[in-house]
């Protein structure tokens, strides 16, 4: 058995193990128009609602300096299969609202090493 199976079996333990504490939030879809003139193409969003575990970061990983965590920013965790059965592949262009009603971007998407979790840091919209 090879360390990637290992990981997953890991990971999918793992997932079980947090599914009473997820939650429904709407993942709004960006997909980009044409160009009109020299102003920036027209998105629009295609509302998906997908399951989810929201969890804010803690002291430690914010950074006061201007790093990438900033206060406010929260950590999404959504399993791969959810998107796949969705026909959706995460962009950071994607947004998302969350259980306390406001829309947040995509900051930081990334899976996690077995290929099955991704993680998103968000930030609310202005």
């Amino acid at each position: 058995m090879g360390m990637r199976t290992i990981l997953r079996k890991g990971v999918k333990a793992g997932l079980k193990g947090i599914g009473d504490i997820k939650v429904n939030i709407t993942y709004h879809v960006a997909t980009e128009g044409t160009r009109s003139g020299r102003g920036a193409p027209a998105v629009t969003y295609a509302d998906k609602t997908i399951q989810a575990t929201i969890v804010n970061y803690n002291n430690n990983e914010i950074s006061s300096g201007g790093g990438l965590i900033a206060p406010g920013d929260r950590k999404v965790i959504m399993e791969k299969r959810l998107f796949t059965a969705l026909s959706v592949t995460p962009k950071k262009t994607d947004q998302m609202t969350l259980d306390d009603s406001n829309v947040y971007k995509i900051i930081n998407p990334r899976i996690d090493p077995s290929n099955n979790v991704y993680f998103f840091q968000v930030r609310q919209v202005e």
